[in-house]
Formats: structure tokens, C-alpha cells, sequence
């Protein structure tokens, strides 16, 4: 048998497999490339933890004295050697603010092969605390906004009133209409003249409502009408107060499902308290091949003095 000159001498650089194609479960693909990092999906930003008023609480309860008007009529006439008469005299309204907490808590479970198998490895433990603080900012936002005593859509949201459900002493009933300049001017003049001139007075609603007023803005045939339209110009104030969006404003209200509220506040006068020692707490479950985060903390919330906001209704959310 004739053989190939020098073929003793070279390497065998490649040669058949043994193994066939059909023995692959796969039929023969390739497992598909992994990335080294998780996608965290995005979730509503929290607006209004950032805006309101935080307190940190270092009892179970807390006191905001309120010392309210004397009333307008304070000078009467005088007459020599003559005391004014009980009707005449003034006195300074006294009330206050109670924040009491209730203790809350969260636990968050994973089982133990997530933590073998997973991508990120060691990075995983703190990749799902920080995307649990944002869901923990965003439970809060919730409460802050919608949290409702008597209809809450949860057991967590029927502990406070939030800043909706706290409003309701003046209070504008729009009638099922789109946002508007004539909305909020109407909004504006609900609120008492003596509250009027407040500096951080804003107005905040879904950014669907904020959408029907930029329609309104660019339809007008003015500067600031193409600034919205040809430059993306963020969202003009009106008469210098500024209107915020606030992506977890409720936008299912209504009879036909479809309304928002409008609340025209200083969001430093609603309340959130916390006491200082919120507890993280990791732990893992043998029996249960599970690793947990439980986190407990202790809040309160509500408004400061409720008579200087306005609470808006009937705007649509579409």
C-alpha cells in the first residue's frame, strides 16, 4: 500500500467527529449566546416621594402645631377707657397635624438554583436589592397618591389617605373635559384668595391630561405653539406655575373609566413620615432551597393643613 509522502510526519489538524448530528437534542443548534448582566424592565418612576415633604420620625407619633388665621375684621373702633366687647376681640386658630405609623413589610423570595445558574453571579444579590428599592419607592408613591382609607384598591393602600382621597374641602368637579388654560384657571380661583399667592403652588396630574393641553398649545397659531411643536419644548408653566407630570396618577376614574384628578398644591405640604430604623433583613431557607429579603418599615402620611390645596375631577385622561 502505497503511502503519502511525509504523512507520518505531519499533525492531524482536523478529522471526523464520532458524534452525529441526530444525537443532539437541539438538532444540532448552537445554545444561544447569554448576556452577563440581567434586563431589569422598567418600572413608573416614583415623582412624588421626591416632592413631598419627608419626616423622619423618631416616635410612633408626631405633632404639626397649626396656628390658623385671626380672621380678617382685627381692627374695630375705640373708645376711651372702654375694652372691646367679647364679639369685637379675635383670637388665633389653634389645630394641628397627628402622623401616627403603621409597621409595613415586604419579602421577596428566589430559590437557591437561581442563584447557581444565574448570569451575573455574585452581582445578582445586589442587582435585585437596588430593582426592589425602586419597586419599594414606587409601592410609596402609590400611597402617597391614591392611598384611600375606606376604597383603597389594596390592604397597603387603605392604610392613609393619600393626597387624592385628602383633599376635600375645595374641590372642582371639571365635567368630563380635556385639560385645558380654562381648567386650570378655574382651579386656580377654587382656591381661597389668601392661598393663592403661595410660591411652590404647581399643578400635577397623568401625563395624558398634560397631553391635551400641549394639543391646546399647539394648535395656537404663536411662537410658543411651534416652540411645542418644532423643538420638543418642555412643558410650558401656566402663569408661572409650573404643571408636572406624574406617571402613577390614576387614569381609570370615572364612570366610563377614563378620567384623572388635577391637584393644585404645594406638594411640601402633604406629609410622609418614616421612622429612622427601617430593617433589611436577608436570609436563607434550607427546607426551602430559598434565599429571602424581608424589609420592614414604619410610615405615616397625610396633609399638613388640607384647606390650602384643590382637588380637580372629571378631567379626561385621554
Amino acid at each position: 500500500m502505497a503511502i503519502a509522502e511525509g504523512s507520518g510526519l505531519r499533525p492531524t489538524w482536523a478529522q471526523k467527529a464520532d458524534l452525529q448530528i441526530s444525537q443532539i437534542a437541539s438538532g444540532g443548534e448552537l445554545v444561544r449566546e447569554q448576556v452577563e448582566e440581567y434586563f431589569l424592565v422598567a418600572i413608573a418612576q416614583a415623582v412624588m416621594l421626591d416632592k413631598v415633604r419627608t419626616v423622619i420620625m423618631g416616635r410612633d407619633q408626631i405633632e404639626f402645631p397649626i396656628v390658623s388665621t385671626f380672621g380678617d375684621a382685627v381692627w374695630q373702633p375705640a373708645s376711651e377707657y372702654t375694652a372691646l366687647p367679647e364679639g369685637q376681640r379675635v383670637r388665633p386658630g389653634f389645630d394641628q397635624t397627628v402622623l401616627t405609623v403603621h409597621e409595613i413589610m415586604s419579602e421577596v423570595r428566589w430559590p437557591k438554583h437561581v442563584m447557581k445558574q444565574q448570569v451575573e453571579r455574585e452581582k445578582l444579590k445586589s442587582t435585585l436589592l437596588g430593582y426592589l428599592a425602586l419597586h419599594h419607592k414606587g409601592g410609596w408613591d402609590n400611597l402617597i397618591i391614591s392611598g384611600d382609607t375606606a376604597s383603597g384598591a389594596t390592604a397597603f393602600l387603605r392604610l392613609f389617605n393619600g393626597m387624592i382621597a385628602g383633599a376635600t374641602t375645595y374641590v372642582y368637579p371639571a365635567g368630563t373635559v380635556s385639560l385645558s388654560s380654562t381648567v386650570m384657571e378655574t382651579i386656580k380661583f377654587t382656591l381661597p384668595k389668601a392661598y393663592r399667592d403661595g410660591r411652590n403652588l404647581a399643578y400635577f396630574t397623568a401625563e395624558e391630561a398634560q397631553s391635551a393641553y400641549l394639543r391646546e398649545l399647539e394648535s395656537r397659531n404663536t411662537s410658543l405653539g411651534d416652540k411645542v411643536i418644532v423643538d420638543g419644548e418642555e412643558m410650558p408653566a401656566y402663569r408661572k406655575k409650573p404643571i408636572f407630570e406624574v406617571p402613577r396618577f390614576p387614569t381609570t376614574l370615572g364612570i366610563g373609566g377614563n378620567e384623572t384628578v388635577v391637584m393644585y398644591c404645594d406638594a411640601k405640604d402633604f406629609l410622609f413620615g418614616i421612622r429612622e430604623n427601617m430593617e433589611v433583613e436577608t436570609e436563607y431557607n434550607p427546607r426551602l432551597r430559598a434565599f429571602s429579603v424581608i424589609t420592614t418599615a414604619w410610615i405615616s402620611q397625610g396633609w399638613m393643613y388640607e384647606e390650602m390645596e384643590v382637588k380637580s375631577t372629571g378631567v379626561l385622561a385621554a
